[in-house]
């Protein structure tokens, strides 16, 4: 993982596929991540987007299968609420289940 230190070494651009923590502040990240699905050289600037991985390309597909009906999400009721508010209120949400390190299947 980068560390959320200042000065700490970052990429300083998310291609497709790029998976990150989620975070609106210092210190705030918690288990939200999202995936970038095109390039952005603005995404990366703050200390809390902090990449930790990449979808393999030809995984891609899956990931732009998943909803984007709701845009962003406000954050805090969503962390407040848990998995039962997450469900009632964003039923097509797509919901990590499993993470690979490729090489360790």
């Amino acid at each position: 993982l980068v560390d959320e230190q200042p000065g700490a070494e970052r990429p300083t651009q998310f291609t497709k596929g790029t998976l990150s923590f989620a975070g609106s502040g210092d210190h705030s990240r918690g288990t939200h991540v999202f995936v970038a699905l095109a390039p952005s050289t603005t995404l990366g600037a703050q200390p809390w987007e902090v990449p930790f991985g990449t979808v393999r390309e030809d995984s891609m597909s899956v990931v732009e299968a998943f909803t984007s009906q709701y845009g962003d999400v406000a954050q805090g009721p969503l962390v407040g609420g848990g998995a039962a508010y997450a469900q009632a209120n964003y039923p097509e949400m797509a919901v990590m289940q499993r993470c690979v390190v490729e090489g360790e299947e």
